[in-house]
């Protein structure tokens, strides 16, 4: 298929199809090759961002600390949690969306990558909820970033956006003091 029949009639947009985040050829005649192109213009306006948030994992008696990156991108809809996450965090995504949504903040309508660093270290509960959550906002803008960085987040999020215990706040606090 010629690169030309790919193009929309209006205003020069390039892309096929009605909907969202389809990807298109067009050709660009600066360079005399095809390029690839998002159709929706929404994803490309929308800077790629990432987000820091610090956690600590349970391992026995200890705490390791955990580095919460959040990376929204443009991009297809979709949460993804990567760091060998256990079953109870990868079910974070529902938590997470369901919390911030009923706090009234908007959820990013993006691709959102979450990874729990080091990928080694087993990570599970629902105390990373918190992290990841304070991580899509601040990752979208809602919330500082700096300031993000500045505190450990331990927490699990119940669906209406309130904050439930975890275990192992000792084992974190104290994890935290031999850290410093």
């Amino acid at each position: 298929v010629p690169p030309e029949r790919l193009r929309f009639r209006d205003a020069g947009r390039t892309g096929v199809g009605k909907g969202r985040g389809v990807l298109a050829w067009f050709a660009d005649t600066r360079r005399g090759r095809p390029a690839l192109q998002s159709a929706h213009a929404d994803f490309a306006r929308k800077p790629m961002s990432l987000a820091l948030a610090h956690s600590r994992a349970r391992t026995g008696v200890q705490a390791p600390a955990v580095r919460v990156e959040v990376y929204l991108a443009p991009g297809l809809p979709v949460l993804n949690i990567v760091g060998l996450p256990a079953a109870a965090v990868r079910e974070s995504r529902d938590r997470v969306r369901a919390a911030i949504q009923c706090a009234q903040f908007e959820f990013p309508n993006r691709r959102i990558t979450v990874s729990l660093a080091p990928a080694d270290l087993p990570k599970d509960g629902g105390r990373f909820d918190l992290p990841i959550a304070l991580g899509v906002l601040a990752a979208d803008g809602i919330v500082d970033r700096e300031a993000l960085g500045r505190f450990e987040l331990l927490g699990e999020l119940a669906l209406t956006g309130e904050l439930r215990a975890v275990d192992g706040v000792a084992r974190a606090a104290r994890g935290l003091a031999g850290d410093e």
